[in-house]
């Protein structure tokens, strides 16, 4: 049995101006493993106006024909461990995904952020307990938009997450 790993995946959008509730990056996880999420980023990087905006991180009930996204690769985050991830990644472009899931699923999270200092998720604040949301094999794991800005803006997102092997 491997030992679990840690990854993170980031994305750079160049000029992110999605519709409101666009999908921005996220993960399937394959049979055999199991996912804890370790903390969500959504930062912008060039953008002095300051908004309100809204995000939250969800799972995906129906994916439907989900389209617009490349797949960027998980990093790992001791460089001398010689592992891949096993998670099928998706990250939207400029304008979120062009089609989105047909049915989001459950709500991990969902917060207000100002643009300026940017959305944080870390489950991981209560050091004595782990209330790190489990993404179990074949359900996806997204960071969404909630709200649309009023400008496109550079944004760099990112996901870093523990990958565990659930059977030997």
């Amino acid at each position: 049995m491997r030992l679990p790993q840690t990854f993170t995946v980031n994305v750079e959008i160049a000029a992110l101006n999605p519709t409101a509730g666009d999908g921005l990056l996220g993960f399937l996880v394959p049979a055999g493993k199991v996912v804890r999420v370790n903390n969500v980023q959504v930062t912008n990087m060039d953008n002095d106006t300051g908004e309100m905006l809204e995000c939250g991180c969800f799972g995906i009930t129906t994916v439907g024909s989900m389209a617009g996204a490349s797949a960027p690769t998980p990093q790992a985050i001791k460089p001398d461990i010689n592992a891949s991830s096993g998670v099928t990644t998706y990250a939207a472009g400029n304008g979120g995904l062009t089609t989105e899931p047909t049915t989001w699923g459950r709500e991990i999270d969902r917060q207000g952020w100002s643009n300026q200092g940017g959305y944080f998720y870390d489950p991981r604040a209560n050091e004595r307990i782990d209330d790190r949301p489990t993404v179990p094999a074949g359900e996806y794991f997204f960071v969404r938009l909630l709200a649309a800005p009023s400008a496109a803006f550079k944004a760099s997102v990112s996901i870093t997450y523990t990958e565990e092997t659930t059977a030997p």
